[in-house]
């Protein structure tokens, strides 16, 4: 299932796309510093009070989907929706390799 997402086919595969992304996330790119700052401090601010936090969980794997989300133009009300989602997908993908009916993703330079 992987290997027909986009970011891990190899560059032969995907010219076309790979040109549309590119111009479209680098556009985004240029005014996200603001946003990507208000993102990190709107989440970091209530672990503050925490004695003991899952970072992965709290932060490192929301922050991504914040920023996505920021992109594409999609209200960040939806944010949990598509953090369930994308660990739903990952633990998919790990279970289907660990039975070995999935090859693991081929990542390419």
């Amino acid at each position: 299932m992987l290997g027909l997402w986009l970011i891990f086919m190899d560059p032969p595969s995907t010219p076309g796309s790979a040109n549309f992304l590119t111009k479209d996330f680098a556009r985004s790119d240029e005014g996200l510093a603001p946003t990507s700052r208000d993102h990190r401090r709107c989440m970091l601010k209530p672990l503050q009070a925490s004695s003991e936090i899952d970072l992965m969980r709290e932060f490192a794997n929301p922050m991504p989907v914040r920023i996505i989300l920021e992109m594409l133009g999609i209200p960040q009300d939806l944010k949990d929706t598509f953090v369930e989602w994308s660990r739903a997908i990952a633990i998919f993908e790990a279970v289907q390799i660990a039975r070995g009916t999935s090859p693991p993703p081929r990542i390419s330079n």
